[in-house]
């Protein structure tokens, strides 16, 4: 026992004396060796959005427009980028930049250490555990927004604890925590709600700095209302994006499923009709104001519905194991065991959560499948031991308020959707 110990010990010690450069090294292997499969098959990048960033992306190139409502510019401008440094239209060159960008972002999360605790030690530990996350892994091998939305969240989270905590002066500091911060938003416009809890949280925790939090608060708002005057030049209305609309409108109808027994594909066939004839060359009918009208109204009228998917919703956000996982059975078995990520729209019941894939499929994966499969299940039990140890080591009322009232909006932004990836900004939370 006394000999184990010794090498845990030693172990200790080498783990410590690594530079944060060993965790940049660790990502970056880590997270081509679960996508290499991309490289010979860029398909496999692509999920049900991709090819709408992929369009946006081509026509802000070519045109230097940008013909939709729904998506915000972040992602598909970093596509052009991209593919305008690259000299090339290469969904490889974008996942390539995007598991660079990812593979930094251990090193920001030790630097961020301090944000919601006392210390200011280097965060090995958490730039350790976000090195080898497997939702974070997964989405770096994806064209989706998440790689990029967390990489801004993570670097305004530094610059904020860099203005605002440590008190730095200097114009360069509140212009780059703006841009940051600002990015994320137009990146994905959820993470304008965690931003406003942040910035409320952090009047109250740190009164004398509030001079500067309003000068942070207008430089944003500048820029996002520049984005809305866009809006409401080309299109009529005087918003961030649509996506609210479209949010508000799933969720009213997966109330109406949930609270009639019926599936959300009968629930769509059942309003559908009634809302296409609302669409124009501008907007699609799950966009509109009416989509929006109709799905608080379908809330309202469904509350019970609305309450348990919503939980629902809420448990498939927080507990669905890590899906990036399975990336390597994809590369072996080329989708023959792949996990589905998402809601179970035909049943918005509990016993949905049971039936995932995950758990349905998990006596007939293959060894590697389950060797994955325990993975991630090891993966979620230290990252739940890793937050509980967080919580308790805080020590602030008002930081550990704020902490959990952050995790909690990430666990139900989603909805009754429940996709897992919703959650990675609250993992990141937990890390730093």
């Amino acid at each position: 026992m006394q000999f184990i110990k010794q090498i845990f010990l030693k172990f200790k010690d080498i783990y410590n004396a690594w530079p944060l450069y060993y965790f940049i090294v660790i990502s970056l292997v880590v997270r081509f060796l679960f996508n290499f499969n991309i490289f010979s098959a860029p398909e496999l990048a692509l999920q049900t959005d991709s090819g709408g960033y992929l369009h946006l992306g081509k026509t802000l190139l070519s045109d230097f427009a940008f013909p939709s409502l729904l998506r915000t510019p972040g992602y598909p401008a970093f596509i052009s980028l991209t593919w305008l440094v690259t000299f090339t239209n290469s969904i490889i060159a974008i996942v390539i930049v995007q598991m660079m960008m990812d593979s930094i972002l251990p090193v920001i999360i030790s630097k961020t250490r301090g944000f919601f605790q006392d210390t200011g030690k280097e965060n090995k530990t958490g730039a350790l555990l976000y090195a080898v996350n497997p939702l974070a892994i997964y989405y770096s091998g994806k064209i989706m927004s998440e790689s990029l939305f967390i990489f801004f969240l993570a670097l305004s989270l530094y610059l904020i604890k860099k203005t605002v905590v440590e008190k730095r002066e200097g114009w360069g500091y509140l212009l780059l925590t703006v841009i940051t911060v600002s990015a994320a938003v137009l990146t994905r416009p959820v993470g304008l709600g965690f931003y406003i809890i942040l910035f409320i949280f952090f009047l109250w925790i740190y009164p004398k700095q509030k001079r500067v939090m309003i000068k942070l608060a207008l430089g944003i708002a500048i820029i996002l209302l520049a984005w809305m005057g866009k809006n409401y030049r080309t299109y009529d209305h005087f918003i961030i994006s649509t996506a609210g609309n479209y949010n508000l409108y799933i969720f009213g109808q997966n109330s109406y499923a949930g609270a009639h027994g019926i599936s959300y594909s009968e629930a769509e066939n059942k309003f559908k009709p009634d809302l296409v004839k609302f669409a124009d060359e501008k907007t699609s009918w799950i966009e509109t104001n009416e989509a929006k009208t109709l799905g608080i109204q379908l809330i309202l009228e469904n509350k019970a519905g609305f309450l348990e998917s919503s939980f629902i919703g809420a448990l498939k956000t927080a507990f669905q194991p890590p899906w990036g996982v399975n990336q390597l059975n994809l590369m072996l078995y080329k989708g023959e065991y792949e996990i589905q990520e998402g809601s179970d729209f035909t049943n918005i019941g509990l016993n949905s959560f049971l039936k995932f894939p995950y758990f349905k499929r998990l006596f007939s994966l293959s060894l590697v499948g389950i060797f994955l499969w325990g993975y991630g299940l090891v993966y979620s039990l230290i990252l739940i031991t890793f937050f509980i140890l967080k919580l308790k080591k805080i020590g602030d009322f008002k930081i550990t308020i704020l902490f959990s009232l952050t995790l909690l909006f990430y666990m139900l932004i989603a909805g009754p959707i429940g996709f897992s990836r919703f959650r990675l900004p609250a993992e990141l939370l937990i890390f730093i």
